[in-house]
C-alpha cells in the first residue's frame, strides 16, 4: 500500500506549509487526485485519518478532488479531455498524445486557525 508512504509525505508537507503560514492547526486539506495517479482515494483517506493523529492536522478534513485526464496532440495542437482511456487525438486521430493532467497527486489548499500571538 504505497498510499501510506504518500500520506506520510503529504503530512510532512502540511506541517511545513502550516509552519510557513503560521497556522496553529489545520482544519481542511484539499488535494487533487488524477484519474491515472495509481492512488486509491479510499486508501489515501484511510491513511490520512490514521496518520494525522498528533499532527497539526489532527482534526482536519481531507477533501479529495478528482482530476480527469486531459491530453494534448502535438500534430494538430488540440487540447482535449481523454475519454474512456482512449489515448489518441479525438480531432485528428493521431496516436501519440501528451497527457497534461490526470496523473497527479497535489496538495492544493490548506485552511486552519492561525497562531494567537
Amino acid at each position: 500500500m504505497h498510499e501510506l508512504t504518500l500520506t506520510a509525505r503529504l503530512l510532512e508537507l502540511i506541517e511545513e506549509a502550516a509552519a510557513l503560514n503560521r497556522l496553529a492547526q489545520v482544519d481542511q486539506v484539499k488535494v487533487e487526485l488524477g484519474q491515472l495517479s495509481c492512488v486509491s482515494a479510499e486508501a489515501l483517506s484511510f491513511c490520512f485519518n490514521q496518520l494525522k493523529k498528533g499532527s497539526c492536522a489532527a482534526g482536519a478534513e481531507l477533501v479529495i478532488e478528482s482530476v480527469a485526464l486531459e491530453g494534448f496532440c502535438p500534430k494538430c495542437q488540440a487540447g482535449f479531455k481523454v475519454e474512456n482511456l482512449l489515448f489518441h487525438c479525438p480531432n485528428c486521430r493521431h496516436p501519440e498524445i501528451r497527457l497534461l493532467r490526470g496523473e497527479e497527486l497535489c496538495l492544493t489548499e490548506l485552511s486552519g486557525e492561525p497562531h494567537g500571538d
